[in-house]
């Protein structure tokens, strides 16, 4: 099941994203998107809805309405959605750097690394000055960043 709400519009990739890649695979696979569904769509107007009903059900959510954006953070990256940042206008909030620094506040040097896979895992770490493996890993176990 897609989670995802829409922000205003929902192109046509957006809106089938999840099923155009299934269908041709196995086209007995249901795919279940919220936001075709009626009966939600019609219940939840928007995101100040699914809040209200979310703290009605103690469900614990890291949006607020002072705050309506989602982070959808992952290994590669950190991808944010809705409300202001929506604006090509607004300057990025300080609050949603989680991968990197601001290039205000980056250091004013280059550092070249490298980073070393087993079977698609990520083993090792290297920069000019030193190697590092990284501790507990191996081809056999995930990468996890703290």
């Amino acid at each position: 099941m897609q989670g995802t709400t829409a922000s205003g519009f929902v192109d046509f990739y957006e809106s089938n994203r999840d099923s155009l890649p299934s269908t041709p695979i196995n086209p007995s696979i249901k795919v279940i998107a919220p936001w075709r569904l009626s009966e939600l769509y019609q219940r939840f107007q928007g995101r100040n809805d699914l809040l209200d009903y979310a703290a009605e059900k103690g469900i614990p959510v890291t949006s607020t309405k002072a705050k309506p954006y989602s982070m959808d953070d992952n290994f590669a990256h950190c991808s944010y959605g809705a409300g202001i940042l929506e604006d090509p206008n607004v300057t990025p909030l300080k609050g949603l750097w989680t991968k990197t620094v601001s290039p205000l506040k980056a250091p004013d040097a280059l550092l070249d690394i490298t980073i070393h896979f087993e079977k698609g895992l990520p083993v090792k770490v290297a920069t000019p000055e030193q190697t590092a493996a990284i501790p507990g890993y191996n081809s056999k176990t995930a990468l996890r960043l703290a």
